[in-house]
């Protein structure tokens, strides 16, 4: 991927045994460790809901003219795998009737999610700064009168997680060009 080909390089030894002889052997690789978020914050960017039908490759084509650009879409919105990408709806259905079936091959883990699992509890009183809930341990959570706490089932944090997904970044089409010279210039110099 030409995405890596501007990366500072470094060393990385790796063993293996060959004949029933340990060997070392050094080989050259991409810097991974560089860290990128506030690069990014030098630039503008407009949201967009990810369809069911969208990947990152045809966002890319779609938004910068070239699946070339997959890597674009991903790294400015902190996604560091394929499997970061929101799933599609019948992604998620198969992911959560795989995850949370009752019984090997029973199909029912979006039941199972949505009826008897709680995953987390939460103290209905709202962070002042941060607008987030209190998540607690159950033991708090069952002191607090019924009208502070709301317990979340496992379908609901995951499908909220999988929703929040669903909103990504894009770089704005007068930046682009700039992005890439600097963005280039940026891992070239390690």
């Amino acid at each position: 991927m030409r995405y890596f080909q501007n990366f500072p390089s470094v060393v990385y030894r790796t063993s293996e045994i060959v004949n029933g002889i340990p060997q070392l052997t050094d080989r050259i690789v991409p810097n991974m460790t560089v860290r990128f978020k506030p690069f990014f914050e030098n630039f503008s960017f407009v949201p967009y809901t990810v369809q069911d039908r969208d990947r990152p490759d045809t966002v890319a084509a779609q938004f910068y003219g070239s699946s070339e650009y997959t890597w674009v879409v991903l790294l400015s919105n902190e996604m560091n795998s394929l499997y970061d990408w929101p799933m599609s709806s019948r992604e998620f259905a198969d992911y959560m009737n795989a995850k949370y079936e009752s019984a090997p091959g029973a199909n029912d883990g979006i039941a199972e999610a949505q009826n008897t699992n709680t995953h987390i509890y939460e103290y209905r009183w709202i962070h002042p700064t941060t607008g987030q809930k209190l998540v607690v341990d159950q033991t708090y959570y069952n002191s607090l009168d019924s009208s502070q706490r709301e317990s979340i089932t496992v379908y609901d944090y995951e499908s909220g997680l999988n929703d929040k997904r669903h909103t990504i970044k894009i770089l704005t089409q007068e930046v682009f060009a700039s992005f890439l010279r600097q963005f280039q210039q940026f891992v070239s110099v390690g």
